[in-house]
């Protein structure tokens, strides 16, 4: 079983990269290893969406 490797709160980018995201909720039990995650986009309105933590990296 996977490990959350983030937490809420969280700053995180895709490895791809992207916007800075805040983690909202990581997931438990058959969901461990998903992250939910808000941002804005480039007109200022709020996104969200949930991503492997793979594919994601923490944001200094």
């Amino acid at each position: 079983m996977t490990e959350n490797t983030f937490k809420a709160g969280d700053v995180v980018r895709l490895k791809s990269g992207g916007p800075t995201m805040t983690v909202t909720r990581v997931g438990e039990g058959a969901w461990v290893g998903t992250v939910w995650v808000s941002w804005f986009d480039s007109s200022n309105k709020p996104q969200s969406g949930e991503y492997p933590q793979e594919a994601l990296e923490l944001v200094d």
